[in-house]
């Protein structure tokens, strides 16, 4: 996977920017307001290597994509979808070895991709100006687990 290649091409002091925590356990889903983000852990885009920025904007687009091509033309000029100045990732490993969650975030969206069960993932990706602060990660787990 794309989040695995990028965490495996980290250096270590890069790894420990962009780690959230250090146990494998159930990572809390996702917070309601802006504010809560304000001081969100992770690595800043900027203090990416360029084949690592390559492989985070590869990342954004797996999420981008799945819309039709007019629609993120039209998202990205109201506000870009990858702004280098504001763009941060952070994850968490599984006790598995894999990448069980990870969180892209900007002054503009957050991306959050869960799969902490390891059987079924949590995907969302948030405007930060549009969805009307809606967890919808935590609204599933309070309905269908």
């Amino acid at each position: 996977s794309i989040s695995l290649d990028l965490v495996n091409s980290l250096s270590a002091k890069q790894k420990e920017q962009a780690l959230l925590g250090k146990s494998h356990g159930l990572e809390p889903t996702s917070s309601i307001f802006r504010k809560d983000y304000e001081s969100n852990q992770g690595i800043s885009y900027l203090e990416l290597k360029e084949d690592q920025q390559m492989c985070l904007k590869d990342l954004i687009l797996v999420f981008a994509l799945k819309y039709r091509p007019a629609m993120v033309e039209q998202i990205d000029e109201r506000k870009k979808i990858i702004d280098p100045d504001s763009l941060k990732f952070s994850y968490q490993y599984s006790s598995k070895g894999y990448v069980s969650y990870f969180r892209i975030i900007s002054n503009e969206y957050l991306i959050e991709f869960e799969n902490i069960g390891g059987n079924h993932v949590h995907a969302v990706w948030r405007d930060f100006d549009g969805d009307f602060g809606r967890d919808l990660i935590k609204e599933h787990h309070r309905k269908d687990h």
